[in-house]
């Protein structure tokens, strides 16, 4: 995951920014505000720490890494921490990137003499350790390079005097507490603009606020406790705009280790090594200082020792163009780079193509051959890059205000600087033209007026060593951090012979831009489509943003116009895509002009005009604002919703260029807790036509929930209410609804989470959150409509998106798949969130903006990991993981197999399987690269799920076999490893119905068939279900093939049938009853003998109630008297041979039932109860403490001797039936039908809605409508192979057929259009599309006329209710 940030506005100063590498670690430090900002770690890492109040000036230690700032007249000193230093050996395993510093105040300092504000600061790069100081090797345990306790220098100008001051450890007392000493102070007549320490410390470079005297304070005395200097004039025809000095002489060892920038550090680092320490002071005194004034000349000086004393000499100047600002890059930076490109040169192989562990340049490279012509360009490209070298000349970089460079290079001859303009770009033939150099893209501010150019810095990346350079604007308070390759920058020549041939060469990728707010975001607001985003504070300035690209694909903020209100910004919207933002403020509507050529020049930024105001009443508890949506046209009208349900509503109309604002008609509404306009990311419809989308949604204090459409007639705005329902959430306090028809409610203790669709008022997610508060949730969704919400918390936010419903497992709807952390970069809370265009999350926090674009990281995001598992997608972007999670599915997916055989059989899914086959094989000979999706069917082939079977299609255990050793072999895309698993397991049980049950079995059978191979797959995965569905249950119940069914379950059993497979196979639901009394005594003698095999003694009470169930209590007595040992044999056999037809003994068997349950022996009980004759007391035992309706419809159904009798239908009726109508288990509900034998309610009880069945079960005499308050408000989803059951028996039997016709062709109509849309949701939108237009009324087949053939055409489409059925888990 990247996570880019804009971590405030600058302060209007030019030393309020300072950019360095301290070693390989790159610093940029900024203030913004009363915040310090520190950014490291080529500008991953971020960190802020707030001040007293605002500083205007900081600089970066590059030798320790401590920062100086100064507030006012003090001077606080803040030191890096590197706190995994145990764990990171430099050059080692571990990256720079790893290490974790955290910066910390150490220390203030105050000067006594002076009191007035402090200009600038200056740190030196030399201090040496005296007597009473702690050295650096007396400090153990940090890297040397990352050690901070180290004594330093730091020069102070203020707006009085220039000091320097000493920052040392004692030795003492041996801790590591900072002191300072004040070393030097003296007056200036002037306050101190800037102020530079040249490298070595030998000497003070400083000039005042439009000055054009240049002060050269040399150093005579190294003291404890003093310093002395001399002062050397320098005056110049132009006022002074910037002073440098040329850094000290760079270690170029090892230039090609693959170590990191810390080969390039100054001679006098840290590190102690003694043959790079200023012995010669001649030789240290020796140093250059370019001075650049307002006429746009740039001017060399030299500093140096003779025996004379001190001397600062003219060494040149150039004059370039007006207006023009200037970097300078050290002639050891360019040896470097130049020793870097011809290491490159070298690594090209001779077919010109590089080798794996070099990476192309990211800009003005051309990877050429080193044969024929090609050779020769490599050899001149070399021998320019080699007399570059020995020159060793500065490098300076011209930029004009339109983004033009020119490139000039100094070097030293014979006493004198000469200058070179490098301006020619080698051609492939070898000759050279003249280059027009450009800087990239948004690489420099539009308005130059007031720029200012730190440092450039070496910058090692992915892509190997460059140089970066940091832009600061002060007039729209921005910092540009933007990145050159060597190559890109070495690539130009002279220019000796003119030529008229020019090219365009653009050089340079903006890689951040850092800016923002200075003081806290309050709320952001968007567009309708994402593309712009306005930030408020609790002050008059309100900034609106755009997304730009950056050079590695990801996006940052850019700020367009800042807005000027007469109070803050209570709410506003966007008009014309974010072209005129509508304002609403405590009394009064604004409109603002934003688009580019409307805004005009301020003194600190461009302002948006205002285009139109209103006067308006003020109103309290402002619940949204928001404008209607209309096509696009010069007229719009925005809507204001209060608390008290009142609205208010204006019509804004554009004439010449001019905003009018006018009040207009809106309907009045119901007082509301809370209101929100509903998001419309990913949405374009219009209001208008005929599909309307949703545009308000409401919440009562109780938590009924209202949705709203708008229109606009007759100068009027009406409310049209499309969906209302209870949440049951008191007080909620986040209400955002999206126009996927989703809803997301927060209560009112902040830690819940609810989702509801709104289509249907059904409630499809839930999460309650133990340790946090939710602070922020914003919608978004994909190009299908599928959802993504950001839930923000104190310091990070999780994203949400929907699950693809899964068949076979009782997953929840949404799951999260990223974590957005901010908590390592600000202590500051997330105050807002909001999505732009292509997946962009915007946070606020405090005055910054922190950016999570659409990538995963799965590498550092454990959610992300979890999310992904093993599947393999396109690309990690959240809208690639949604379409996986949540898109339709490739047709190879375990999921749309099983599917397609429930829905169409087996000859629907032969041609499939057999598409699969010749794609794996194309996969294996070569000819194809990967798996398509879709099989090479194209969408107008959906029939593929409906084909008959055909011999030239005909699936064969040996086509199966050959799917199954092939996905051994090749990982197929979007499936994960379980789900390839699951594949594979299906094709098996495909390959078994092929080769045996393909003709004998019919269509339920086959179903059944498919649910118990599937169950039984799934019983070594620790399934939760511990029986087959009443789904499997159903299609059993309904085969011609019973028999032939239990014959199976028989061959597949390890063992004989016992309870646990009778219970596993639900037999007692399914099977005869004649046959069913059978099974029961196999599963009797099972049981006992298993306890005879024990070891122990016989147990006969483990099949007391089954013989007692089937009225053989002797085979019970006789088993009894063989359980020698059994310490309860005796009494059983005496009890056992009284007669309980006897009232006496019947009264017996009841009192010591009746004992059992009070010592829990609940089975003995059971049993007990039915040798007193009482059945119904028997059943009610079996299903209240053993929880087991199976056994007890087996009981029933064998002790009645039949499905009819009373105990069996009060079974039904009170227990069974309530439970599956509050369940909105349908396939329950249509078995007792079954068994009360009823037929039309079997069949309609598929599919008709569960509050009419409710109504017509009142004829039983059992339930009545007065349980309907017992119905659940959340309805499950529904099973779409409900229809293929209902299709199957209403064509079965005339009995069905008669139910199907007294059907409300209604119901059936929304059943299909529910069903279709769960297919949808399950990813089987071929399923979908088949269904939607091969279904076949029941009503339209009863009324249609064969004289004239009119038929009567079923109702529109309505409402339905989504499903949530339960199956097997087979890791979808």
């Amino acid at each position: 995951m990247t996570l880019n940030f804009v971590p405030g506005e600058p302060n209007r100063s030019p030393h309020c920014c300072s950019f360095v590498n301290w070693n390989a670690v790159q610093v940029l430090a900024y203030c913004s505000g009363n915040n310090l900002v520190i950014v490291t770690k080529n500008f991953q890492h971020l960190q802020t720490l707030y001040l007293p109040r605002d500083s205007y000036v900081v600089d970066v230690n590059r030798i320790n890494g401590k920062i100086a700032l100064a507030i006012g007249s003090k001077i606080q000193i803040y030191t890096p921490t590197v706190s995994n230093f145990y764990n990171y050996n430099f050059r080692g395993r571990k990256d720079v990137s790893e290490l974790e510093i955290e910066w910390g105040l150490e220390t203030e300092i105050e000067n006594d003499k002076d009191d007035s504000t402090i200009t600038c600061l200056s740190w030196s790069d030399s201090c040496d350790t005296y007597d009473d100081e702690l050295s650096s090797a007396q400090l153990f345990g940090v890297p040397e390079e990352y050690n901070s306790l180290t004594s330093c220098e730091l020069c102070v100008g203020s707006e009085q005097s220039l000091a320097l001051w000493r920052i040392y450890y004692s030795a003492n007392d041996g801790t590591h507490t900072a002191r300072h000493r004040l070393l030097w102070s003296k007056k200036q007549p002037n306050p101190v603009y800037m102020v530079k320490f040249s490298p070595h410390s030998t000497a003070i470079a400083s000039v005042g606020y439009y000055d054009k005297l240049v002060k050269i304070w040399h150093r005579v005395a190294y003291g404890i406790e003093s310093a002395e200097f001399e002062l050397n004039y320098t005056r110049l025809p132009a006022y002074v705009t910037l002073l440098r000095w040329k850094t000290g002489n760079m270690r170029r060892n090892n230039l090609s280790s693959t170590g990191s920038v810390t080969d390039l550090k100054p001679a006098n680092s840290i590190i102690k090594d003694t043959s790079h320490r200023h012995i010669d002071i001649p030789h240290a005194e020796h140093c250059t200082l370019y001075v650049y004034g307002d006429d746009s000349v740039l001017r060399v000086f030299s500093t140096y020792y003779l025996d004379r004393g001190f001397q600062v000499a003219s060494e040149g100047a150039v004059q370039f163009p007006s207006n023009s600002f200037v970097a300078v890059i050290d002639n050891q930076m360019v040896a470097f780079g130049i020793d870097k490109v011809l290491e490159r040169l070298e690594d090209l192989e001779p077919n010109g193509h590089k080798s794996h562990d070099q990476a192309r340049p990211r800009d003005g490279d051309v990877s050429r051959s080193r044969s024929g012509s090609a050779l020769s360009m490599y050899h001149r490209r070399q021998s320019s890059l080699l007399q570059l070298l020995e020159m060793r000349p500065e490098l300076c970089l011209v930029f004009n205000p339109e983004g033009r460079i020119e490139i000039y290079a100094f070097h030293a001859c014979q006493g004198e600087t000469r200058v070179k303009k490098l301006d020619a770009l080698l051609e492939s033939h070898g000759g050279l033209t003249r280059a027009c150099i450009q800087l990239g893209k948004n690489c420099i501010p539009q308005d130059c007026r007031s720029v200012f150019l730190q440092d450039m810095q070496i910058t090692q990346t992915s892509g190997g060593y460059g140089l970066s350079l940091v832009v600061h604007d002060l007039f729209k308070n921005s910092i540009r951090h933007v990145g050159f390759t060597f190559e890109s920058l070495l690539q130009f020549e002279e220019l000796e012979i003119p030529t008229s041939r020019s090219t365009t060469v653009t050089i340079g990728e903006l890689q951040h831009k850092l800016t923002g707010h200075n003081k806290s975001i309050r709320k952001l607001i968007r567009s309708g489509d994402g593309s712009v985003v306005l930030s408020t504070t609790r002050f008059r300035e309100s900034c609106l943003w755009t997304a730009i690209p950056l050079s590695d694909s990801h996006k940052t903020l850019n700020k367009n116009s800042t807005l000027i209100t007469p109070s803050p910004i209570v709410d506003a919207a966007f008009w014309k895509h974010g072209e005129y933002v509508i304002v609403y403020l405590a009394d009064e509507l604004v409109c603002f002009d934003c688009r580019l050529q409307s805004q005009y020049q301020a003194e600190i930024a461009k302002l948006a005009p205002v285009a139109g105001s209103l006067k308006i009443q003020p109103q309290d508890r402002l619940c949204c604002f928001f404008l209607v949506p209309e096509l696009e046209s010069d007229v719009a009208h925005a809507v204001a919703v209060y608390a008290d349900g009142q609205c208010d509503a204006w019509e804004l109309r554009l004439e010449q260029g001019r905003c009018k604002i006018l009040p207009y008609t809106v309907d009045q509404l119901e007082a509301v807790h809370m209101a929100s306009y509903v998001d419309t990311v990913g949405w374009n419809a219009a209001i208008g036509t005929n599909l309307q989308r949703d545009v308000l949604t409401t919440i009562q204090a109780n938590g009924d929930v209202a949705v709203y459409s708008t229109r606009v007639q007759n100068g009027r705005i009406t409310w049209e209410q499309k969906k209302t329902f209870s949440t049951g959430i008191a007080n909620a306090t986040f209400l955002n609804g999206s126009s996927i028809h989703r809803l997301a409610v927060v209560n009112e203790s902040r830690d819940q989470l609810h989702i509801w669709d709104t289509r249907l008022g059904t409630l499809e997610y839930s999460e309650t959150f133990e340790a946090e508060k939710i602070r922020d949730i914003d919608w978004t969704c994909t190009a299908f409509s599928q959802g993504i919400l950001a839930i923000g918390f104190d310091s990070h936010s999780l994203l949400y998106t929907q699950l693809r419903y899964d068949y076979t497992n009782d997953t929840p709807t949404y799951t999260k798949i990223k974590k957005v952390d901010i908590s390592h970069q600000t202590r500051h809370h997330i105050g807002d969130s909001v999505w732009l265009a292509d997946g962009l999350l915007v946070i606020g926090s405090g005055n910054q903006f922190y950016i999570s674009d659409k990538t995963l990281d799965p590498q550092h995001d454990y959610i992300t990991a979890r999310a992904m598992g093993t599947l393999e997608i396109v690309s990690n972007d959240v809208f690639q993981l949604c379409a996986a999670l949540n898109g339709p599915l490739p047709l190879y997916h375990p999921q749309f197999l099983i599917q397609t055989l429930l829905y169409s059989g087996f000859g629907g899914i032969e041609k499939l399987v057999m598409h699969f086959s010749n794609a794996l094989r194309a996969l294996e000979l070569g000819t194809a690269s990967s798996i398509d999706p879709k099989l090479g069917f194209e969408t107008p082939e959906h029939d593929i799920v409906g084909a008959s079977r055909a011999d030239d299609v005909a699936v064969t255990r040996q086509t199966c076999n050959t799917i199954v050793e092939r996905l051994a072999k090749y990982k197929l895309p979007f499936l994960t490893g379980h789900q390839q698993i699951t594949l594979a397991s299906t094709i098996q049980i495909l390959a078994d119905i092929a080769e045996k049950y393909s003709s004998v079995l019919d269509a339920n059978g086959l179903r059944f068939y498919l649910g118990m191979k599937l169950f039984q797959l799934n019983e070594t995965k620790h399934a939760q279900f511990r029986t087959i569905t009443m789904r499997d249950v159903t299609f059993a119940l309904h085969s011609e093939n019973k028999d032939l069914l239990f014959d199976i379950i028989s061959e597949n059993s390890a063992v004989q049938i016992g309870a646990a497979e009778f219970s596993k196979y639900a037999l007692a639901y399914w099977m005869e009853h004649t046959r069913l009394a059978e099974v029961l005594e196999t599963v009797a003698r099972t049981e006992f003998f298993k306890t005879q095999d024990s070891g122990r003694y016989k147990d006969p009470s483990v099949c007391s109630l089954h013989f007692l169930a089937l009225h053989k209590k002797n085979v019970l007595l006789g088993l009894w008297r063989t359980a020698i040992g059994h310490p309860e044999q005796q009494k059983m056999i005496k009890f056992l041979g009284n007669d309980f037809k006897q009232d006496r003994w019947r009264s017996a068997a009841k009192k010591n039932a009746f004992v059992l349950l009070g010592k829990h022996r609940h089975v003995d009980a059971a049993y007990f109860f039915l040798l007193a004759g009482s059945l119904k007391d028997c059943v009610n035992v079996i299903i209240s403490k053993l929880k087991d309706p199976g056994l007890a419809i087996a009981v029933a159904r064998c002790y009645e001797k039949g499905d009819h009798g009373p105990v069996m239908k009060d079974l039904v009726l009170r227990y069974l039936l309530p439970r599956a109508l509050r369940n909105n288990d349908r396939w329950t509900a249509s078995w007792c039908f079954w068994i009360l034998s009823d037929r039309a309610l079997a069949i309609q009880a598929l599919i008709k809605p569960v509050r009419d069945i409710l109504l017509d079960v009142a004829k039983f005499d059992a339930i009545d409508a007065s349980q309907e308050a017992a119905l659940p408000v959340k309805m499950d989803y529904e099973d779409p192979v409900l229809l293929a059951m209902y299709d199957s028996l209403r064509t079965k039997r005339v009995e069905y057929l008669r139910g199907a016709l007294a059907l409300d062709v209604r119901a059936e109509y929304d059943f299909v259009l529910a069903a279709a849309l769960m297919y949808q949701k399950m990813g089987c939108d071929y399923l979908s599309l088949h269904l939607v237009e091969h279904w076949e009324f029941s009503e339209t087949k009863e009324i249609i006329e064969p004289s004239t053939g009119k038929e009567v055409l079923p109702p529109p489409p309505s409402e339905f209710q989504e499903p949530d059925m339960s199956a097997f888990d087979f890791g979808f």
